[in-house]
């Protein structure tokens, strides 16, 4: 998902229902499960992202879902030195940036495709709408820039963009990530 500039804490989030399918998300991967996921699910997914990250996050924040607040999550945590944080009810400040990930997710992707019936399919098809939308899709908070963009360069003016001449004819340029043409590439070039 979203790179984090700080890997300190992640936020976690029960997305809900997707054709049966419960979604788990976190600021750094997904996963999707046959019914709503456990606190064992939960914490398993949690060790998955620690070992991708190769670090332990300092804090977790979540809602207060059952599988968040099962003395079993916690005890896993208070064992890793993880502090659980629950977001306050009806806050999005604690979790926007799962929040607005969820949003774009379900404006962007799934208003616009038949949702797979199996769960592998339903990885998979997620797993390409998280790469477009890290490697391709600007962002409004980002100035413009790209998920990968930004993290690779926190200040934006340090991301060189090619300069379009209006004067001269240009090109608008569309490609579709992975042929899914659900996922818009698209570029401004100047003729040659």
């Amino acid at each position: 998902m979203v790179p984090l500039r700080d890997s300190a804490e992640l936020a976690l989030l029960l997305v809900g229902c997707l054709r049966g399918r419960s979604v788990l998300a976190a600021g750094l991967g997904f996963r999707v499960f046959a019914k709503e996921p456990s606190a064992l699910d939960t914490r398993a997914f949690l060790a998955r992202l620690a070992s991708k990250l190769g670090k332990t996050p300092r804090s977790v924040v979540s809602d207060k879902g059952r599988q968040f607040d099962a003395s079993g999550f916690r005890h896993w945590c208070r064992r890793r030195g993880i502090r659980p944080r629950y977001a306050a009810a009806g806050s999005l400040r604690a979790t926007a940036i799962v929040e607005r990930f969820i949003r774009s997710l379900k404006e962007e992707w799934l208003r616009r495709i038949r949702v797979p019936l199996r769960r592998r399919a339903m990885n998979s098809d997620l797993l390409s709408y998280v790469r477009w939308f890290e490697t391709h899709r600007p962002h409004q908070g980002l100035g413009g820039l790209t998920p990968l963009e930004g993290s690779a360069a926190p200040n934006s003016a340090m991301v060189e963009r090619p300069v379009i001449d209006r004067h001269r004819p240009f090109e608008l340029l569309v490609r579709f990530h992975e042929g899914r043409r659900q996922l818009p590439i698209v570029e401004l070039r100047q003729a040659a």
